[in-house]
């Protein structure tokens, strides 16, 4: 939800996000598992979402994330 919205109400971060194109996101983090994205074996759910979002956006023009259960947000 938090990021849906943060993305929503900030076109330049959208605009950033979307100028990422294909490129796989990772978190900085060589401390946290599992939002990180540098530790091996490590989940990467910030980076995950990152990209979902942006592909989501891409295609659709509105921000959502996937099995959320949350309303998509239209810019």
């Amino acid at each position: 939800r938090g990021l849906m919205y943060k993305f929503s109400q900030n076109k330049d971060m959208l605009e950033l996000l979307v100028k990422t194109g294909n490129a796989e996101l990772r978190e900085d983090s060589f401390k946290d598992k599992y939002w990180g994205g540098l530790i091996k074996g490590s989940s990467n759910m910030l980076g995950i979402m990152l990209m979902q979002l942006r592909d989501n956006y891409v295609k659709s023009k509105v921000v959502f994330l996937e099995g959320s259960g949350l309303e998509p947000i239209k810019i």
